[in-house]
């Protein structure tokens, strides 16, 4: 097993958690930014369940979008 493979795991799995965590305390979504071109980060959002909601112009530094990506935790 390769170390990115290790680590990925790992954050999925402390995520599954914190997830876990916030329903026991009744939280409804998580809602979080990540720039537009952080195509690892957006793929790892989508594979757990996160979608796009909005564009945040300008959002880092005054220069880069962003993508407000939202999970309804049921």
């Amino acid at each position: 097993m390769c170390a990115g493979h290790s680590r990925g795991s790992g954050v999925s799995s402390l995520m599954a958690e914190m997830e876990k965590h916030f329903r026991f305390h009744g939280v409804k979504s998580v809602l979080l930014e990540t720039a537009v071109d952080n195509e690892v980060g957006i793929a790892f959002w989508k594979k757990h369940g996160y979608r796009e909601e909005a564009v945040l112009k300008r959002y880092y530094l005054g220069k880069v979008d962003a993508y407000e990506m939202r999970k309804k935790l049921e």
